[in-house]
């Protein structure tokens, strides 16, 4: 029987069968066991309370949080509305984001995604500007070398 059933191997499956030590493999059940030692690994199943604990990490964009989340509902096997889903999505987003969408009703998540990227990209040009303007006043601040007391004597008496 476990010769017949060698027959139905190919390519990787071809490949770990052929290199087993001799006699390794006494009966159909040590090959059923080290077949799936090999080749099966069960995936872990989500539940929507993992789904509501899944956060957008700082520094993570919009189109990267929701596609490990999406990742993530597919894994679990309870469904729930579409609606409810946005909500969760919106409830687990960075703070600057969450507080200007958390108002809206979102019935598709095409909808959260295209508004989302919308202030994601206000709040990246508007961070920008911040520091474009903090580095501009920088400009005008001297820089006074600490180890040279002759360059602060100068800057003194010039004053």
């Amino acid at each position: 029987m476990l010769q017949l059933f060698s027959l139905s191997f190919t390519d990787t499956t071809f490949t770990w069968y052929s290199i087993l030590l001799p006699n390794s493999i006494e009966n159909s059940d040590d090959m059923e066991r080290c077949f799936h030692d090999r080749f099966y690994s069960p995936q872990l199943e989500v539940f929507v309370a993992d789904l509501m604990n899944i956060k957008q990490h700082v520094n993570e964009l919009v189109v990267e949080y929701l596609e490990r989340l999406r990742h993530m509902k597919s894994k679990c096997h309870v469904l729930f509305p579409k609606d409810e889903y946005a909500n969760i999505v919106v409830r687990n987003m960075q703070c600057q984001l969450m507080e200007k969408m958390i108002l809206q009703d979102f019935v598709y998540l095409g909808q959260l995604m295209a508004k989302a990227l919308k202030i994601e990209q206000c709040v990246h040009e508007s961070n920008h500007k911040k520091a474009q303007t903090n580095l501009g006043g920088m400009q005008n601040m001297s820089i006074i070398d600490s180890n040279s007391k002759d360059s602060l004597d100068e800057e003194m008496t010039a004053k």
